[in-house]
Parts: structure tokens; C-alpha cells; sequence
């Protein structure tokens, strides 16, 4: 995934913020996040909290996009640490805790949100908090509904995020960031240029801009 580095920057996790990474199935977040894990581990530990994959399948998903099995193992074993169990906004936070005392971690992904258990109101409160609390950046990949198909301009808003809070969108005030997935070749056959838009649609510290990745 070509300027993922130059996406990281523009997007700039900042310590204490909340980052959702929001989109349709198959828009590619948990590549995104990947991808995204790699080039901030240069610089800062990373905990990477999968709820979907098994740790040995979100492993593979590293060794594609670093390159091969070794290199990853050799250069990155010790800068990106993986987990994949601890369902409930209890459990992650005791992981949270955990690898930011033992390890030093300072970034945390999530994937995905509506396979965390408890109260979906409560959870975007919970994760802010642990951001301040621990001092990290969390970056939360969540699934859009349907009804982001039912119109021509499949291009995601903030009023798409609705269904998934139960309409409430004071909810959204806890986010820092809202990003939104989006690749016009999914929906387009004509299209020939995989190219995924990063649509920032809240920044409360930043600029509102679209980044463009080339898959």
C-alpha cells in the first residue's frame, strides 16, 4: 500500500486520542491498520488487539505487507505485539494496561468495534477515557451499515454512523478523529485504479482532507 507513511503523518495520532476507522466490509480496514502498524512501529511499540482473527491469521496478515515471515520476525517481533483475545471493554483495557506498563506501548489498534461486548454506548466513552487515561493513541476499526449502498455517492458521511448508535450522535463526540474507508472499484467495474480514499470526516485538532492510497 503505496504513501501509507505520508497517510500516517497527515493523519497524525496524537497521545490521548480516539482514531475510528469506519467503512463497508471489504473497504480493506484491517489492511489499513496493518499497514499502518508497520510504519508507526519505527518509532513507538504497538499493541494490536484483534477481536476477528486469530492471532496467527492477523500474523500473516503483517507478513504480506512487510514482505515474508522473516524479515517481519527479525525486524518488527519486538515493536508490534499482537493479541487476540478479551472481548469485553474489561478485558481490553486490562490488556491496554498491561503492555503499556510492561512494554512501553503507546499506540493501540482495535479491531473491530462491534465485536467488543457491552453496551454499545458506553464503549467510544470507555475507549477515550483509556486513551487519556494511559496516555496512547486507539485507533478503532468499526463496520458501516447498508443503507451507505442505497444511494449513488457511496462515499460515507458522519449521519452514516446513525444506525450503528442507535441514532444518538452525540456519541460521536468521543472520537478525536472519524475516518472513512472508500474504494470506488469496489462499486465501479470500470474503474481500473485500486485506490483507496481516506475520507477525514472529524478532526477536532486537524484539518478535514482526503488522503488517497494506491493499493
Amino acid at each position: 500500500m503505496s504513501n501509507i507513511k505520508l497517510a500516517s503523518e497527515k493523519i497524525q495520532l496524537i497521545e490521548g486520542e480516539l482514531l475510528m476507522l469506519a467503512g463497508r466490509p471489504a473497504m480493506g480496514q484491517t489492511t489499513l491498520m496493518v499497514n499502518m502498524a508497520i510504519a508507526l512501529s519505527e518509532h513507538k511499540k504497538i499493541l494490536f488487539i484483534s477481536l476477528e482473527k486469530s492471532k496467527k491469521q492477523l500474523a500473516n496478515y503483517f507478513f504480506n505487507a512487510y514482505s515474508d515471515s522473516f524479515s517481519f520476525v527479525k525486524d518488527k517481533a519486538d515493536k508490534v505485539l499482537m493479541v487476540d483475545e478479551g472481548f469485553s471493554i474489561g478485558e481490553i483495557e486490562a490488556n491496554i494496561k498491561n503492555y503499556c506498563i510492561s512494554q512501553g506501548v503507546s499506540i493501540i489498534f482495535i479491531d473491530y468495534l462491534q465485536l467488543i461486548e457491552g453496551e454499545r454506548s458506553e464503549l467510544l466513552k470507555s475507549l477515550k477515557t483509556m486513551a487519556l487515561y494511559y496516555n496512547v493513541s486507539i485507533v478503532v476499526s468499526t463496520i458501516l451499515s447498508r443503507s451507505v449502498e442505497l444511494r449513488e455517492n457511496k462515499r460515507p458521511v458522519l449521519s452514516d454512523l446513525e444506525p450503528l448508535f442507535q441514532n444518538d450522535l452525540l456519541l460521536l463526540n468521543f472520537p478525536d478523529k472519524i475516518i472513512f474507508l472508500y474504494r470506488d472499484a469496489y462499486y465501479n467495474i470500470e474503474e481500473e485504479n485500486e485506490v483507496l480514499e481516506l475520507i477525514v470526516a472529524k478532526n477536532r485538532n486537524g484539518e478535514l482532507s482526503t488522503v488517497f492510497l494506491q493499493n
